[in-house]
């Protein structure tokens, strides 16, 4: 298989993409003669109105969450449309600092083969699918890696005109910026993803942008040659490392994501058919995964231009 450069990609085998099917237990989506929607909102007090294993999250029904941590995080859509100007951050609360990777087998942290003494640092992947390229894990990257932070975008398995639209990592240097610490992010920093849109949800510019804990603002637009015409199905974010290895981050770091677009987001269930796969597209996951444990999100979907926002925590 293709290593792809600085990070291993996207698992199709039924032996390789085990985590594609242990997503958490989220909130339902159902299966009609279209397609997918997601269950109504509900009163608080007509709990008893929830499906069978369902219960009452505030006014709406929701299955009880499972495990969210390393690469398994909440799967967040539009009820399975384009999604539209995307915005995606990152906000460092408590210093986070990966200590060492280890090697797995299988990409499985259960079965750890190596523990290394050096780590590939800090990669936010926001991760996301379209039924414009069913074989593509489209990712929005940013890394830390020692004393460096870049932005990459990626377009893992391809897309479906064969041509390599990734937008190489170190691509831009962000004005020189480094951090103080090796593989490590202080508190105060804000690392954002902007997505823009056209009418029809296809994604027409990128905007990678870093913000110092002194305020200090560094913005880096990916070039329009680097991007493929896609909409956005659905998205998944995951605090992990690269080249398809477990990252030990060091206990005590916190920070907060938050998501946000023009339209409406909901969090989709994960003991049920998810978007991607009802549009017939391959199960997906991430090979790399940490120790980075995700907060729970409401099974209620936002208004659009509201935020989900979700602390994530090393134990």
């Amino acid at each position: 298989m293709k290593k792809w450069p600085l990070y291993f990609a996207l698992l199709f085998s039924t032996s390789a993409a085990v985590y594609a099917q242990k997503l958490p237990i989220l909130r339902s989506v159902l299966k009609n003669e279209i397609g997918i929607k997601h269950l109504p909102p509900v009163d608080k007090s007509a709990c008893a109105n929830c499906p069978p294993g369902m219960s009452c999250d505030g006014p709406c029904c929701m299955y009880p969450t499972g495990e969210t941590i390393g690469q398994l995080n909440y799967i967040i859509d539009n009820k399975c449309d384009a999604i539209k100007n995307l915005h995606l951050r990152f906000e460092v609360t408590k210093e986070w600092t990966a200590e060492y990777d280890e090697l797995t087998k299988d990409c499985n942290p259960s079965q750890i083969t190596q523990k290394l003494n050096t780590t590939e640092g800090i990669v936010i992947q926001f991760n996301c699918t379209s039924k414009d390229a069913p074989q593509a894990l489209i990712q929005y990257l940013i890394y830390v890696q020692g004393n460096s932070i870049f932005p990459h975008m990626q377009y893992a398995g391809g897309t479906p005109d064969k041509v390599d639209h990734d937008w190489p990592a170190g691509a831009s240097s962000w004005d020189n910026m480094t951090v103080s610490k090796a593989n490590s992010l202080a508190k105060g920093w804000v690392l954002e993803v902007e997505l823009t849109t056209d009418d029809k949800g296809y994604v027409t510019g990128a905007k990678f942008t870093a913000t110092e804990p002194n305020g200090k603002r560094h913005s880096a637009d990916a070039p329009k040659s680097s991007m493929y015409p896609i909409r956005i199905t659905e998205i998944q974010t995951n605090i992990v490392s690269t080249n398809g290895h477990y990252v030990h981050y060091a206990a005590g770091g916190e920070g907060t994501l938050s998501y946000s677009s023009t339209d409406e987001l909901c969090v989709e269930g994960g003991n049920y058919t998810h978007c991607a796969a009802a549009l017939g597209l391959p199960s997906w996951a991430t090979c790399e995964t940490s120790n980075a444990s995700y907060a729970p999100l409401s099974s209620c979907c936002t208004k659009a231009g509201d935020s989900f926002k979700q602390t994530v925590s090393v134990k």
